[in-house]
């Protein structure tokens, strides 16, 4: 290997740290907000219920984070390439998506938790539990659908182009859902970190499908 190469792969490895420093800087993060934001309904709970509720609010905002890592993996950012390259980037997307199912699963079953479970009445003020019921079977069955692809009756193009759109949804049903279910995020810091989360995850999104449609390779 010559000294070149060397370098560059000391480099590589420098800035692959840096960036998984931000990683998990950025689930750090997302982790705090139920313990320095408390919403309102986690102050009225008590014991077992308030754990299960803000372990339940913890699941739900690593989601968001997650959401974010897996429209990065497929970015093609150049500099993400660089220091990992396109393939281990792929393997982690689909990695990173069953960890999103289990942590779907999982979110629900917490914050229903801490109210023994008891059901929403049809009232237009649980608007935002509704969303994130549809959220729920969306992003499940947007996962299977990713995981048993070969299975589908369609072609690989245009499944993809479902599955890029379906991403659209679920962006913006989950955006919708964590801005308006929690009190936490009607203002201040949360409100301001989720909207610049969702500005960056935006400028991902334009960036995969400006490359769709203009074929670009790089």
């Amino acid at each position: 290997m010559s000294s070149e190469q060397g370098k560059r792969n000391t480099l590589n490895m420098v800035q692959g740290g840096l960036c998984l420093c931000l990683a998990v800087l950025m689930l750090a993060g997302a982790w705090s907000l139920p313990f320095l934001y408390e919403s309102t309904s986690i102050l009225y709970k008590f014991g077992m219920d308030k754990v299960l509720l803000r372990s339940g609010k913890v699941m739900g905002l690593t989601v968001g984070v997650l959401l974010f890592f897996q429209l990065t993996a497929v970015s093609h950012l150049a500099f993400l390439e660089r220091i990992f390259s396109r393939t281990p980037l792929l393997h982690f997307h689909q990695n990173n998506g069953l960890g999103l199912t289990l942590l779907i699963l999982i979110h629900p079953l917490l914050i229903r938790g801490a109210d023994n479970f008891a059901s929403y009445h049809l009232e237009k003020k649980y608007w935002p539990e509704f969303i994130g019921a549809a959220l729920f079977l969306l992003l499940i069955l947007f996962v299977l659908s990713a995981r048993f692809r070969a299975r589908l009756p369609l072609k690989y193009q245009t499944w993809l182009r479902v599955h890029r759109l379906g991403a659209v949804i679920i962006l913006g049903l989950f955006f919708i859902h964590l801005l308006f279910v929690s009190d936490t995020f009607h203002g201040g810091l949360p409100r301001s970190l989720a909207l610049a989360l969702g500005g960056a995850e935006t400028f991902l999104l334009i960036k995969i499908f400006s490359r769709a449609l203009f074929g670009s390779n790089k």
